[in-house]
C-alpha cells in the first residue's frame, strides 16, 4: 500500500483562548488516572466518486477551528516543568493523505510505502 501526504496544516482556534484560561493546572490525581501520552487520531474515510472527498476535508478543516475555541487545551502544549497545559492556541496538525488500497489490506497487516512530503 502506497499512502501519499496530500498536505500538513497547522490549524488553530478560530478565536484566542482568554488569559484566564490560559494555564490549565494538571492535577497529581490526573497525572495517575491518566497519563498524558502523544495519542494520534487517524479518522479513515471511503473514497467515493467526484467531489465528495474534497467537500469533506473542506467541513473537517473548517469545523476545527471552532472546536479548538470549546476546547482550547487541545490547542495548546504540555509544560513538563510546571504540570500545566499552556493553552497558547498553537494549534493542531492537520495531515490530509491518500493511500492507494483498502482499509482491509493494512487491518491484515500489510506495509506502508510513504510519499510526498515526509514521513507520517
Amino acid at each position: 500500500m502506497n499512502v501519499q501526504i496530500l498536505s500538513k496544516k497547522l490549524i488553530t482556534p478560530s478565536s484566542p483562548t482568554p488569559s484566564h484560561f490560559r494555564n490549565y493546572k494538571v492535577s497529581w490525581l490526573s497525572m495517575f488516572q491518566s497519563p498524558l501520552l502523544y495519542l494520534p487520531n487517524i479518522f479513515y474515510y471511503p473514497s467515493s466518486t467526484g467531489g465528495d472527498n474534497i467537500e469533506r476535508s473542506r467541513r473537517l478543516q473548517k469545523s476545527l477551528p471552532e472546536s479548538l475555541t470549546l476546547l482550547y487545551p487541545f490547542a495548546g502544549r504540555y509544560i513538563d516543568i510546571n504540570l500545566i497545559l499552556d493553552c497558547n492556541d498553537k494549534g493542531v496538525e492537520n495531515v490530509e493523505t491518500q493511500v492507494s488500497g483498502c482499509l482491509s489490506q493494512l487491518l491484515e497487516g500489510g506495509e506502508l510505502e510513504k510519499t510526498g512530503e515526509g514521513g507520517l
